[in-house]
């Protein structure tokens, strides 16, 4: 059910916009969203997390339009993420035209635009981890990037991520993993990545062997074998280096490649 708050702002909102709109409408209904109202939360546990993701270069406030369509396949359809729309709202219990309307969906966009203005900026980021650190003291709180931060608008394609690095670490983030961070080649990635302060951290990446251990590894791997521990090493004309104690399994490293052994 929508709040007396929320109606009486979208009232205001909505007069607003019938007398021209502009920044005077952006002002009449911002002032009804303080800061105090948009930073309160309740605190819950020892440790809390902050987490943000997809700033995509953007360091200024934007007018931030949320996809009308999320597809989900097969068991995830209709689950969130993939629920868009009025449907989230309903799903979520969010009134409509709301401020949290405004944010996180395609609904009535343009018109709330009008009276909403802007969301975001790194400003009131910085705002928002600043409170929340003061109340919970920097000891319980963890900041996180999920990434898609350093890519995305002009000034950070042309510095290639330089600015937002500098930005961002104003906030002091925890640790970061990176997306289309990655767009800017393994170099500038390392680069940056030894300038930050905090961890960077990622999955499925290994840095480049050198060509002498590479050539070894690739020689291990050409050449061992798992078999059934009724295989004898004869089987693959060349004498075994060492057999593993597994039951019922035994890998067999070859001295020479055989016919058999596969190639990597």
């Amino acid at each position: 059910m929508i709040t007396r708050r929320e109606l009486l702002q979208v009232g205001a909102a909505t007069a607003a916009m019938a007398a021209g709109g502009g920044a005077f409408t952006r002002a009449l209904a911002q002032q009804r969203l303080t800061q105090d109202e948009l930073t309160k939360f309740d605190a819950l546990g020892n440790v809390t997390l902050l987490h943000v993701a997809d700033i995509h270069g953007q360091l200024l406030p934007v007018y931030f339009r949320e996809p009308s369509v999320n597809l989900g396949v097969g068991a995830a359809k209709g689950q969130p993420p993939h629920i868009t729309g009025k449907d989230f709202l309903t799903r979520f219990g969010i009134p409509e035209t709301s401020a949290a309307a405004y944010a996180l969906t395609d609904q009535d966009f343009e018109a709330l635009a009008k009276s909403y203005g802007r969301i975001g900026g790194l400003d009131r980021l910085a705002t928002v981890v600043k409170r929340v650190r003061g109340e919970r003291g920097d000891d319980r709180v963890l900041l996180l990037d999920g990434g898609d931060t350093w890519q995305g608008s002009l000034g950070a394609n042309a510095s290639k991520g330089q600015d937002m690095v500098d930005c961002v670490a104003l906030l002091k983030p925890d640790a970061m993993t990176g997306h289309w961070e990655f767009t800017y080649g393994e170099a500038r990635v390392k680069e940056l990545v030894d300038t930050l302060g905090f961890p960077f951290l990622a999955l499925n990446m290994c840095a480049p062997l050198s060509k002498r251990r590479a050539r070894r590894e690739r020689n291990s791997s050409c050449c061992s074998r798992i078999t059934a521990s009724t295989s004898t090493a004869s089987s693959h004309r060349a004498s075994p280096a060492s057999t593993s104690s597994s039951p019922g399994i035994r890998t067999t490293r070859c001295r020479r490649r055989s016919r058999s052994a596969r190639r990597c």
